[in-house]
């Protein structure tokens, strides 16, 4: 979805024989869908990957699947990532794009605020991601049907206190502050 939003800002802005010097035309190419797979390959469009998008989604490289709160996740990874780099972000204007497996999507804009290494210094994004327990898919399967009965891990934290079994909450999963 990315690269299509991509070439269409790239053709707006005139740049798009730039990636045609580098792969072809889409005119001269008789198959769309290998024309856009080659751009994806392009230097042009890695170099946009590697500049925009790639700080955004370390943490969720890590994580996988958040459904709607992966927006936010890369959020948190982008501003960690800056941090760690001392790279300025004031004023800086910065585009979401969320879209599900349905008819809903999110897309907006936000302007990074003068405090924001504040805002976001204690949160430890990487050190909390390198510090989850590895479970075997057999635990994973319990947690994944509600058949687990006792928390995975017992650490500072909000943990698992205990899943549901009453009528038409069974599975839910209630948390604690630890």
């Amino acid at each position: 979805m990315m690269l299509d939003i991509w070439l269409k800002w790239m053709d707006q802005k005139g740049f798009l024989k730039n990636i045609e010097n580098e792969i072809g035309t889409q005119k001269d190419s008789s198959d769309l869908k290998q024309w856009k797979k080659s751009a994806s390959k392009s230097s042009l469009y890695q170099r946009f990957v590697n500049q925009k998008i790639e700080a955004g989604e370390k943490a969720s490289m890590q994580i996988g699947n958040m459904y709607t709160a992966s927006v936010f996740m890369s959020f948190l990874s982008f501003l960690t990532v800056a941090k760690v780099n001392q790279k300025e972000l004031v004023n800086n204007v910065v585009g979401f794009l969320s879209y599900g497996s349905g008819s809903k999507s999110k897309i907006f804009e936000g302007e990074i605020a003068k405090d924001w290494q504040s805002k976001i210094s204690g949160l430890e994004v990487f050190k909390k991601l390198d510090q989850r327990k590895l479970i075997d898919f057999e635990t994973y399967e319990k947690l994944h049907n509600g058949s687990l009965k006792k928390p995975i891990s017992n650490h500072q934290n909000i943990v698992l206190d205990r899943i549901d079994d009453q009528e038409n909450k069974v599975g839910f999963r209630h948390y604690k502050i630890n």
